[in-house]
Parts: C-alpha cells; sequence; structure tokens
C-alpha cells in the first residue's frame, strides 16, 4: 500500500486544480478532438484522456495541452507528475498551443523549490498579463487562489485578475468569478449571491453550459420557468446534467415526472441521472439489481457519487469489493468515502492493517471540519499509531473537535493538561475541561475530575470555574462521542 499512501499526501496540492474549471480546448465542430474536450468537461477524465492520446501521437497540439491539463488534475508522484505535465505543454507549446507555454510557467512556479525560480515565473506571466493576455490573467488567478503567488491564498487579488481577464473577453474567467462569489472555490470568503447571479448570467450569455446550469439552478428558486428556460437551453447544447437538474426540480411535487426526467438522462448518458433513477430503484426490493448496475455504469464513466453509493452496498460484507469504489470517490473528496477507507485501512480488513494509510486519509476527510474525524485522528496521534507519537498535534485536534462540541475530545485535553502532554501541565485548564466533558454527557471524565477535586485548593478551583464559565460560551454544546 507504500504507492497509495505517497498519493494521499499530494491530494491536497491537487484539490484547488480539481475545483477550478480550466479552460479545455474548444476545437470546431469537425475537429477530432472536440468529443475528448467535451469529456474533459464534463469530468470523464480517463475517456478524455484515452481519446486524446492517439491524437497527441499524431501531433495534435490540442490533443497535447488537454493532456497537460489531465495530469494537472492526476495524482501521481510530484516529480513524476511535474514531469510528465512538462513534456505534454512542452510538446503543446512546440505545436503552436499558446495557453500551454503558460502552463509551462505555473508548473516551474509549483514544483521549484527555489524561490528565485518561483519569483521569475511570477514575473514572467505578470509581464505576458501586463499586455492584456486575458489567458495569463485567469492563470495569475488561479495561481493566486492556490497561494503560490504570496505567501497564502489570496481571494481578493484572484477575483481582480479574472475581472480584468473577462473584460478581455475570457469566458472561462466569468465562471471562476461566479463560483468565486457564490463561495464553491473559496470557503472563507463570504458568499454574494446577487454577484453571483450577475456573474453566471454573463458567462451563460458567453455561452458557457457550465454556467447556463447553475444560473437555471438558482433562478429556479424564485422563477421555476425562467430557471428552466436556462438549464434547458444548456440541454440543447448538449450538457446532459441538466436531466438531472429538471428532475431534482420536479422531484418534490411530481416524484414520476422526475422519474421520467432521470431516465431520459439516462438514456442522454447523464452519470448524475444515473445516480438519482438508482437511488429510486434501490428502494423496490424487485427493481435493486437494475439499481445496481445503473450505479456500476455511473462509476465507470467516472462519477464519483455512483462510486461513494456502490462502496456503501458493498463495504459491510464485501470490503475488498468495496475497495476500489472508496478509492475513486475518496479521491474525488467525498468525506464519507475518505472517513471509510481509513477505517479499512486501520481495521486491516483489506488483509492487514495499514495504519499509515488510515492516518492519511483521515488528514485529508478531517479537513472538511469534522470534528469526530478530527477526535480519532487525534487519537491516532497520542498513540503513534500510523504515525509518530506527537501530543502537540493530538492537542491541536482535540481542541478543534472539542470547540465543535466533541466531548470525548474535551476530556482527553483535560487528560493531557492534568499529564502535561503537549502543553504545560495546567490542572486548573484540566479541571475545567473535565468539568465541561463530564456536564455534556462523558462520564469517562468522572475519576480524572475526582482526582483533581482532591489536588485543587479553593482558590484554584475557583479560578478553574471561572475557565469553564469561559468555556462553555466558546464551545458549542455537542454530543458525547
Amino acid at each position: 500500500m507504500k504507492h497509495l499512501t505517497l498519493t494521499f499526501v499530494l491530494l491536497a496540492h491537487t484539490i484547488l486544480a480539481k475545483e477550478l474549471p480550466i479552460a479545455a480546448p474548444r476545437p470546431g465542430p469537425d475537429h477530432g478532438l472536440r468529443q475528448a474536450a467535451d469529456l474533459y468537461r464534463h469530468g470523464w477524465k480517463d475517456s478524455a484522456r484515452a481519446l486524446a492520446k492517439p491524437l497527441a501521437d499524431k501531433g495534435d497540439k490540442d490533443a497535447w495541452f488537454l493532456l497537460g491539463l489531465l495530469l494537472e488534475e492526476a495524482t501521481p508522484a510530484r516529480l513524476s507528475r511535474a514531469q510528465a505535465m512538462d513534456l505534454a505543454y512542452r510538446t503543446a507549446a512546440a505545436a503552436g498551443n499558446a495557453e500551454a507555454r503558460l502552463r509551462l510557467i505555473v508548473v516551474r512556479i509549483a514544483s521549484s523549490a527555489d524561490e528565485n525560480v518561483r519569483k521569475a515565473g511570477i514575473r514572467e506571466l505578470e509581464d505576458i498579463a501586463g499586455k492584456g493576455d486575458p489567458s495569463a490573467l485567469r492563470i495569475l488567478g488561479e495561481i493566486s487562489l492556490r497561494g503560490l503567488v504570496d505567501e497564502k491564498p489570496d481571494n481578493m487579488k484572484a477575483r481582480e485578475f479574472w475581472r480584468r481577464a473577462a473584460e478581455h473577453g475570457d469566458s472561462s474567467s466569468l465562471l471562476l468569478l461566479a463560483k468565486l462569489a457564490e463561495g464553491a472555490i473559496a470557503s472563507d470568503l463570504k458568499p454574494d449571491p446577487s454577484s453571483a447571479l450577475q456573474w453566471y448570467r454573463k458567462a451563460a450569455d458567453a455561452g458557457d453550459t457550465t454556467a447556463a446550469l447553475r444560473l437555471g439552478e438558482l433562478l429556479a428558486a424564485g422563477d421555476a420557468d425562467e430557471g428552466k428556460r436556462w438549464i434547458e437551453k444548456a440541454l440543447a447544447a448538449g450538457a446532459v446534467e441538466g436531466h438531472s437538474i429538471l428532475g431534482d426540480l420536479q422531484a418534490a411535487k411530481d416524484p414520476q415526472a422526475a422519474r421520467l426526467r432521470y431516465q431520459k438522462g439516462v438514456e442522454a448518458g447523464d452519470t448524475h441521472s444515473m445516480v438519482k433513477l438508482a437511488a429510486i430503484l434501490l428502494r423496490n426490493d424487485t427493481e435493486r439489481a437494475e439499481g445496481i448496475r445503473l450505479l456500476e455504469r455511473s462509476a465507470a464513466l467516472e462519477n464519483a457519487d455512483a462510486a461513494a453509493c456502490l462502496a456503501g452496498i458493498y463495504l459491510k460484507d464485501q470490503p475488498v469489493k468495496a475497495y476500489p469504489y472508496l478509492i475513486e470517490a475518496a479521491a474525488n473528496g467525498i468525506l464519507q468515502a475518505q472517513a471509510d477507507l481509513a477505517s479499512l485501512y486501520l481495521e486491516g480488513r483489506l488483509g492487514k492493517p495499514d495504519p499509515q494509510a488510515a492516518v492519511a486519509w483521515l488528514t485529508e476527510a478531517m479537513k472538511s471540519g469534522n470534528a469526530d474525524l478530527q477526535y480519532q485522528l487525534g487519537t491516532l496521534h497520542e498513540q503513534g499509531i500510523g504515525t509518530p507519537v506527537n501530543y502537540a498535534n493530538a492537542g491541536t485536534l482535540y481542541t478543534m473537535a472539542g470547540n465543535k462540541g466533541n466531548t470525548a475530545a474535551l476530556a482527553r485535553i483535560a487528560y493531557m493538561a492534568d499529564k502535561g502532554l503537549g502543553t504545560k501541565m495546567d490542572q486548573i485548564q484540566a479541571w475545567a475541561y473535565a468539568s465541561l466533558a463530564i456536564e455534556r454527557g462523558d462520564k469517562n471524565a468522572n475519576d480524572l475530575l475526582a482526582g483533581l477535586d482532591k489536588k485543587l485548593d479553593d482558590t484554584a478551583k475557583a479560578q478553574a470555574r471561572t475557565v469553564l464559565a469561559k468555556l462553555r460560551t466558546e464551545t458549542s454544546p455537542g454530543v458525547r462521542n
């Protein structure tokens, strides 16, 4: 499993690239790459790669560029990934693809450990952007959001670059601005629904079907007819996932109409409709087998939700069969799959335990902010399972979980404060955390609190009660783990 573990470490490096709708090549209607580009834009990356590779071998510059984009979203070892991207983009640039040259600069910025090389690459992009190149402006926005320009991600700088790119005619930047305003690609930025709608409308007017679908979905909440018009417009332009969105809009009022719409989507090859129709079929024992077949078909077309559903079906009794689906879903950021995969590795249900892989997946999963996962990862750091013992990391994770109301984490913070593990010994803090854990339902801290009661004098207990009162206001009520 060691080769997989290395992959897990690199997931954080590529997750943003998966979220950013980078502009795929848009060949004309008679171009042999059209189908591959459409597959890429709809998320069917393996299929896109299979179609693009033979064209690239024949010297097609846009095919080489598409292969570069696919590599940019892949997760092999960092060095080989950078080298492969360099080859693909360099070949595309030599054949005349203008944006490939810019992507080569990004590869250099992202992969070099030399700060001077990185700064030179950024200056080169800025010089090109200064001449009004919309692709360079868009790419500067992307790397600003990834934290490659400054020491940390800069949402405002990204927005300004994309605004300038849009002014120079870059339609992909319109979609990026819409997603940024909606909060879809920067969770720390306050959503601006009104601005998001405006940008989605501009992108949709420019012919972006992804924008048209999202615009229709958002508008349907207030004006069903207008929302439907935009979705149907995108459908007419070939965006088959519009079927699943229309089905969702019908589901509450007319389940049968929704089912028929999902069926149309299945017939059109929409993987989202396959998942939605499968969910309906799985409720009925007589249709269950057909539901599973639909999920398998959708998963084969790289739909991560379908993979997650299949993993859930097989996990309890057939973990080995569930495993490839878990990998697919987890690699695409589905939280439950990441947590389940960590459990499989930790429990050794795939043959023998692989605690290092469990730690890697829990580390990825806990970034969602899930308190239970943060607590679980904290216990592994505290006990040295799959990672060296690190009380400081454990304490940080317990604090994150405890602040969200995980009572078991509160009890562990109390224990570590009492023993001075990862922090200085502080029995006043320990008393306060143990008391809070007990108040919120974790009786495992009873013995610890009883011992602390004997150690603290009245003055110290008064101080501890003050700390406890503050903790009550700073932590969520939570539920016992």
